[in-house]
């Protein structure tokens, strides 16, 4: 299991690599304070490892979780291979507005994995 340190400084640099990359559309990324960012990928991790079993080791893939402002619903697992090949699932706010528990937010989280 990763530290709170090892897990945050992923996050950031997964951040940092997706800011530089020009092949994405940018997506407004929530401004979270360290203690906020850190809970919701915790969150979502442990809900993905949950799901996944014993399938994958989430703690050794370079996979991280972000919310984004975007205005309309949707989630989706971005890949950058050319930027030390950073992985993040994101999950925009206003998805939450439809979503009524954590067995649907598995379902499409189990979609993006």
């Amino acid at each position: 299991m990763l530290s709170d340190e090892e897990e945050l400084r992923k996050i950031k640099e997964t951040q940092e690599a997706y800011g530089n990359s020009g092949d994405y559309k940018q997506l407004e990324i929530v401004p979270f304070d360290d203690t906020d960012m850190l809970s919701f990928h915790k969150y979502m991790k442990t809900l993905a490892q949950d799901l996944l079993g014993d399938t994958l080791d989430l703690d050794k893939e370079d996979l991280v979780f972000l919310l984004s402002d975007e205005k309309s619903p949707n989630a989706a697992f971005v890949h950058f291979p050319k930027a030390g090949d950073k992985k993040f699932i994101f999950v925009t706010a206003s998805l939450f507005d439809f979503i009524e528990n954590k067995d649907q937010l598995g379902f499409i989280l189990g979609h993006e994995l």
